[in-house]
Formats: structure tokens, sequence, C-alpha cells
């Protein structure tokens, strides 16, 4: 594959396109997934309220956070009155895998403000990391590189928050008397269900709900914590032995 700065080299060879055509790709790249990240918004604003948060904390916190899964994982233990250190901890290691997309993309990005780059991790998604390290190396240019990551990102994002608000909202009107605490493990079995895909994520899946369950007893949910890091350790290490 090279190096970036040989891909760099090649691309340099290409036609070269604006920041506006690059920034319209982007969005064209990314609009088959907002069909999906609208509905999964919407149930993360409805869990939100479900928990017991307001709907203005349940909107700053999508807007903050910006990461479904974790904040299924924080909303989860904020209904049930866990410390704030467990739901930081819990969030921390669910979203982990932020850092490493990050460490991916920043060779692309050296040399471009530091304003920038920290806007840009405040719009990293799951689905513009895949897309941005498939087709920088087509993009010589870092102003274009900017463009097409915001062209994927900011799409993604008003798609995310306006799910949020419709589900929010729905949340909101529903009389106390319907419980939603249904709404949260719910989702998180629609969101575990297709990744399992094979035998190490389902050694990972099988390992975590033995140990949350196996943890219930423990104070602050702390089961819940640990079922996350014995399920990431069990799925790791059968992906060694049976991929390595």
């Amino acid at each position: 594959m090279g190096s970036i700065a040989e891909q760099e080299r090649r691309a340099g060879g290409q036609e070269r396109i604006s920041g506006s055509a690059a920034f319209l790709e982007g969005v064209r790249d990314v609009a088959p997934m907002m069909l999906a990240v609208g509905p999964f918004g919407a149930v993360v604003g409805l869990a939100g309220v479900a928990s017991g948060l307001t709907f203005s904390e349940t909107i700053a916190m999508s807007a903050l956070v910006n990461g479904g899964s974790a904040q299924l994982a924080a909303l989860t233990l904020i209904g049930s009155g866990a410390p704030v250190v467990v739901i930081l901890a819990t969030v921390f290691f669910v979203n982990l895998r932020y850092l490493m997309y990050s460490m991916a993309l920043a060779p692309y990005l050296t040399g471009i403000r530091k304003r920038w780059r920290l806007l840009m991790a405040q719009v990293l998604f799951d689905q513009t990391f895949a897309f941005a390290t498939s087709r920088y190396s087509t993009y010589p240019g870092r102003g274009r590189r900017v463009a097409y990551f915001f062209g994927l990102a900011l799409p993604l994002f008003v798609t995310w928050m306006s799910g949020n608000v419709v589900g929010a909202a729905f949340g909101a009107q529903v009389p106390a008397s319907w419980s939603l605490d249904f709404a949260i493990p719910l989702t998180f079995l629609a969101l575990l269900m297709p990744a399992v895909r094979d035998r190490p994520a389902a050694i990972a899946a099988i390992t975590g709900g033995a140990t949350a369950l196996l943890g219930l007893t423990l104070p602050y949910n702390l089961g819940l914590v640990l079922g996350a890091v014995f399920g990431v350790c069990a799925g790791l290490a059968a992906e060694r032995r049976w991929w390595s």
C-alpha cells in the first residue's frame, strides 16, 4: 500500500477537485447511512427521557457525547443511580475506539490548524472514520480532506440530533405511568444481534452478558462495567486464537 506520503505523491497527479466538490462528495457518500442514524438517534432520545433526564438534558448529552452506544450505557447507569465515576469510566471504555480512530487519521491531517482538528474530533463517527480512511489517499490537499470529512460528518450530526429531538420530545409527552424502562435494554439487544457475525463476537457477547448477570449484586452497577471489560478481553483473545 505504501506510506501516506507515497499515496499523496501518487494522488498529486490526479485531477484536483475543489473544496466544495470534496464536501459534496462526502455528503453523497454518507447519504445512505443517514437512514439508520435518524431512527437510532430517536431511540437514544427516548431512552434519555426514560432514564429520568429532561428534554434539554437529553439533547445536551447527545450533542456533547455524540456516541449512541456510550450514551445508552450511561443512561442505564443514570437510571439506576450509579455514581458519576462509574458512569464516566463506562463511557470511557465504550468510546475507547475513538482514540484509535484519531491516531489512524492523524497522519493525514498534519499541518491542519488545531481548532479544525478539535472540531473534527467532536464529530468523529464510525462512518466518518471508515469513509475518510478509504478515500483520503485520493485527496492530495489537506483542505480538501477537511472539506470531505465535514461533508461526511455534518449531515450525520444533523440527522443524529434531529432524531434525538424527535425521540426526546415523544418521550417527554408520554405519561409517567407508562414506564419506558424497556427502551434501553431492547435497544441494546437490537444493536447486539447484528454485530454477532462470527465466533469471537459471539464469545465476547456471551462472556460480557454472563459477567454482567453474575455481577448484578455488585454495588454501583459494577457488573455492567466488568461485563464490558471481560467481554472485550474475551473477544480479543478469541480473535487471536482463530485468526492469528
